[in-house]
C-alpha cells in the first residue's frame, strides 16, 4: 500500500521552490501496480495544478526494477498543467 501526502499550505506559504508540491511517501508501489500508480498521478497532479494555477513538472519511475537497458535517471518528465490536460516533457535527466 502507497500513502501520498501533499502539502497544499507549505507552496502557498512559499516553502517550495518554484512549483515543486512538497510530497511525502509511505509505502513504495510494485511493479505491477505501477501503471496504475502513474496514472493516479497524473490525476492528483493535474488536481494541483489546477489549485495553483500553474503547471507542474514531475518525474515518475519508469520501472521500479531498472538494469542496464533503462534510460538515465530512470524517469520520464511530465508536465501537467491547470486545464487538466498533461504531456510527455523533454527528460532533464538525459
Amino acid at each position: 500500500m502507497v500513502h501520498v501526502t501533499f502539502d497544499m499550505d507549505a507552496h502557498k506559504r512559499g516553502e517550495n521552490p518554484g512549483n515543486q508540491p512538497s510530497v511525502l511517501y509511505e509505502g513504495r508501489p510494485t511493479e505491477k501496480l505501477l501503471p496504475a500508480y502513474k496514472e493516479w498521478m497524473h490525476s492528483v497532479l493535474c488536481e494541483i495544478a489546477q489549485r495553483i494555477d500553474k503547471k507542474i513538472l514531475y518525474l515518475l519511475p519508469i520501472t521500479l526494477k531498472p538494469n542496464r537497458n533503462t534510460p538515465a535517471g530512470n524517469a520520464e518528465a511530465w508536465v501537467h498543467y491547470p486545464d487538466g490536460k498533461y504531456e510527455r516533457a523533454n527528460n532533464p535527466l538525459d
